[in-house]
């Protein structure tokens, strides 16, 4: 994954200036579309940012990383990828993943 600054610029969010705040839906229609979604997505997750990044709210991701072991893995290899300082245990934080199990993951990989 690129850094934010390498990537953000292309996002039809930022081409479209919309107040996502208070347009979700046409929020996410547009990241539908987005050429940089992905990497939106992967990024909300991975900071567990609030609002809608790569077509999904804080709670949707939420759900989901708590659902996907596969989802959670990809996560932290893309955060200590990365390098951000200390990412296995601030995302089990975040997401109240078990520290032993990315501790687990990271040396299998």
């Amino acid at each position: 994954m690129r850094e934010i600054s390498q990537w953000a610029a292309e996002g039809l969010c930022r081409q479209n200036q919309l107040e996502f705040d208070k347009k979700p839906r046409s929020a996410k229609r547009l990241c539908s579309q987005c050429p940089v979604a992905n990497e939106c997505f992967m990024y909300g997750m991975i900071y567990n940012e609030w609002g809608i990044w790569g077509g999904t709210t804080r709670r949707e991701r939420m759900a989901m990383i708590k659902a996907s072991p596969q989802l959670q893995q990809n996560m932290i290899r893309e955060a200590v990828g990365l390098g951000i300082y200390e990412a296995r245990y601030t995302i089990a934080q975040d997401y109240r993943i078990e520290k032993k199990e990315t501790e687990n993951f990271l040396q299998s990989a």
